[in-house]
């Protein structure tokens, strides 16, 4: 018993150790948040200039944490209980890509974005064919945004949106990196999400290991 007991802390101390290790290495991942309307076209402009130079870069999308949020108000006075510059199939468009959001699988509500923004005017008539794409069950997402939790989730993102102050004229799209405001309003830098600047930017920041995707513009210093 002296023994095992002998043994049993370090044992401990090595579990603790490691669970420590492996947490502070998940929280590594950086934030990247933006904030726009699912219609508005330099929204579009930013997420697809985004996806391409970011999110497709090898190895970028493991050291990301992306979230997207919805300018927007509260209005129970309209059919969805919400107004938004565009009219309520924007926020019809808003709720489905909140609840994309909701999906397991990784990355799969991003790709359904992307699919949105690609095609905005035709929010949220594209959704189904961008559900398909994703491979979301598009029953899954109608479901949410039909229900209350679609409603409880889009409330929680607009207040997301306005505890930064953010308007929808000039603010669709704001986009944060970590603390720091890249484009958008407030009054932010604008660097260019087609450009290198914003991946820059990123693998500057991350203090883990650089992903393949960063070997390039970190040369380029």
């Amino acid at each position: 018993n002296t023994l095992r007991a002998r043994w049993r802390f370090p044992m401990n101390r090595l579990i603790t150790l490691s669970l420590l290790f492996f947490g502070a290495f998940a929280q590594q991942k950086i934030p990247v948040a933006l904030y726009v309307m699912s219609k508005c076209p330099y929204a579009s402009e930013y997420v697809e200039g985004f996806d391409q130079t970011v999110m497709q870069a090898a190895g970028l999308p493991d050291i990301l944490n992306v979230t997207i949020n919805y300018i927007a108000t509260v209005d129970p006075s309209e059919p969805s209980g919400f107004d938004s510059k565009h009219g309520q199939t924007e926020v019809y468009g808003d709720l489905m890509e909140v609840c994309a959001q909701q999906s397991k699988t990784p990355w799969a509500w991003w790709e359904f974005a992307v699919c949105m923004y690609n095609n905005y005017d035709s929010i949220p008539s594209n959704a189904a064919a961008c559900a398909s794409q994703s491979k979301i069950p598009f029953q899954e997402i109608k479901s949410c945004y039909l229900a209350p939790q679609g409603t409880n989730l889009l409330v929680e993102s607009i207040a997301r949106t306005n505890s930064l102050g953010i308007k929808p004229r000039p603010g669709s799209p704001t986009v944060f990196i970590g603390s720091q405001c890249v484009y958008g309003y407030p009054p932010c830098q604008s660097l260019d999400p087609t450009s290198n600047a914003v991946l820059r930017l990123i693998c500057q920041t991350y203090t883990g290991p650089s992903p393949q995707g960063c070997a390039n513009v970190l040369q380029e210093q």
